[in-house]
């Protein structure tokens, strides 16, 4: 007997990695060598600030345009969110940009603030660019694709495009289902009911 179609039809999103799997890509030849680019590490456990680097970080690893310098490799010291940057510390390490960015709730009700800094490593300690943010709690991840985009565009001269989204039918047969997902394969949400 065959399952009705209820039972055929998904109660969930399909996760990220389902859908979208894994792309390997062998490069042979004279390939540049990425620019290497830290991200600035916290020591706050604040969600909003954990979901900023986080969202950050991941965005300029997939986008291709940099050897984002892994975590534990990075300069001893103590990373408070008023610690000057050592940039020669960071240079010892081979890096060429740093990412630095924060983010903490606003004195005012349900409001964010977000803060990205990009510095050039060799220029010194002072920021190429600063900007902040106050967004609704309820978007900050979203607003963090944005805040990588635009330090993506101040690093490469060419915004990202991480705060988009992709559109893609899943199913089978006439039980199919459309639905939206973030540029980084997060966030599947149903735009068509199951039935």
């Amino acid at each position: 007997s065959l399952p009705s179609a209820a039972q055929q039809q998904p109660s969930q999103p399909p996760k990220p990695e389902d859908l979208l799997g894994n792309i390997v890509v062998v490069a042979e030849g004279n390939a540049r060598p990425l620019p290497k680019v830290a991200v600035y590490p916290s020591l706050s456990a604040d969600i909003e600030d954990v979901t900023l680097r986080s969202v950050v970080r991941r965005d300029l690893d997939l986008c291709g345009e940099f050897e984002v310098l892994p975590e534990d490799q990075r300069p001893d010291g103590l990373y408070l969110s008023d610690t000057p940057v050592d940039a020669k510390a960071w240079a010892a390490k081979g890096v060429e940009a740093l990412v630095r960015v924060s983010g903490k709730k606003s004195s005012e009700a349900g409001r964010i603030e977000l803060r990205g800094q990009a510095y050039f490593v060799k220029k010194g300690a002072d920021p190429v660019i600063d900007k902040r943010f106050s967004v609704a709690t309820a978007d900050v991840r979203v607003e963090s694709h944005r805040i990588a985009d635009m330090l993506i565009g101040a690093l490469t001269g060419q915004n990202g495009s991480f705060a988009s989204h992709m559109t893609f039918s899943s199913g089978s047969g006439k039980l199919r289902r459309v639905f939206t997902i973030d540029a980084d394969g997060n966030n599947a949400e149903a735009v068509t009911s199951p039935d």
